[in-house]
């Protein structure tokens, strides 16, 4: 009957709405808890258009771009899709820190959805690439006169296939976090994806502009195709196909890796380490037992090593004759005694 009783009234969790607006909540104030870390993370997609409107703006030839389109109506849609990258390497990142800070342990412990943890943090860094969306749409207009042919409609449809596009992203890293576990792998992988990425697509120049074989990698590169789109519904020309085979593949693409991360979110802890992490841990594990023998050996206590040896170690010992007696005993006396005599 007591079983029963405790378990009618053992806790099991609230409802999956109320645990994913909890775990949402508790995401929003690490990712904005820190004002600096909220600023400069909307001030870093500011400078890139202001760097590659500047830059590359000024060596741009407007007869290699449609007519009537401006470097700056060319870039701005572009950016908004480049800069979900970032957004989505910090969300793989933010997940291995929590593995490895203990955190995830303390959720296995409670009666918490584990998905959900996945879900709450995918949906927190797609609010700061919309934050960040806003504030390169916002200099771009006010800073740079950019006035797309779309108007805002088309401006605001752009905004929200890039949101689309870059949920994707975020869930690509969330898997590849769950599954490395490994910051320095992650960051490693993230550096190798962002730049050819961002670089090798149609996000800065049209493709008629590159090398051949640039071309040929922008050409497979799923980034071309959502800046693509974006640019078309902002311009207002009339992405239908375009635009809704990016929304297919970016949805596909989500779906996908979101299973792909639930699996390997599922593993316990202490899985799919790295075999440079296992050996860092057999090092320190190493040199703990060493300070710890030579902190014993200061104190003037008998050494581990020696203690815990077995106690038949005479045995081991070479053996002294009769005559071979430690320096200062009885048999080296009797020695220089004879020795004087004679």
């Amino acid at each position: 009957m007591t079983g029963t009783v405790a378990e009618r009234d053992a806790w099991r969790g609230g409802s999956t709405l109320g645990q994913l607006r909890t775990l949402t909540a508790r995401q929003f104030r690490i990712v904005y808890g820190d004002r600096r870390v909220a600023f400069f993370s909307l001030l870093q997609p500011v400078i890139m258009l202001l760097l590659f409107s500047q830059v590359f703006g000024r060596m741009a030839n407007p007869e290699v771009f449609p007519r009537g389109v401006r470097y700056i109506d060319y870039l701005a849609p572009a950016l908004l899709v480049t800069t979900a990258i970032g957004s989505a390497q910090g969300a793989g990142l933010g997940l291995v820190r929590d593995m490895e800070s203990g955190m995830v342990v303390r959720f296995r412990s409670l009666p918490v959805r584990l998905p959900l943890v996945l879900v709450a943090r995918s949906l927190t860094d797609l609010v700061r690439v919309g934050l960040q969306m806003l504030a390169v749409l916002g200099c771009a207009l006010l800073l740079l006169d950019f006035r797309p042919d779309g108007g805002a409609p088309g401006v605001l449809a752009a905004m929200l296939l890039s949101l689309v596009v870059a949920w994707s992203l975020i869930w690509v890293f969330l898997a590849l976090g769950a599954w490395l576990r490994s910051i320095e792998v992650l960051a490693s992988i993230g550096f190798l994806a962002v730049f050819p990425l961002m670089f090798a697509s149609s996000a800065f120049v049209p493709l008629e502009l590159l090398p051949r074989w640039l071309r040929i990698v922008a050409t497979v590169n799923p980034l071309t195709y959502g800046v693509e789109a974006s640019r078309e519904l902002a311009l207002g020309w009339g992405a239908g196909a375009t635009a809704v085979a990016a929304v297919a593949a970016s949805l596909g693409l989500t779906a996908v890796m979101a299973m792909v991360a639930v699996a390997g979110f599922r593993r316990p802890p202490g899985e799919g380490s790295t075999r440079s992490a296992r050996r860092a841990r057999l090092r320190a594990a190493a040199r703990q037992q060493q300070d710890d023998e030579q902190q014993e050996a200061q104190a003037g206590q008998q050494p581990a090593a020696l203690r815990d040896a077995p106690l038949d170690l005479a045995h081991r010992l070479p053996r002294q004759g009769p005559d071979e007696g430690v320096e200062g005993g009885p048999h080296q006396g009797a020695r220089e005694r004879g020795g004087k005599e004679t």
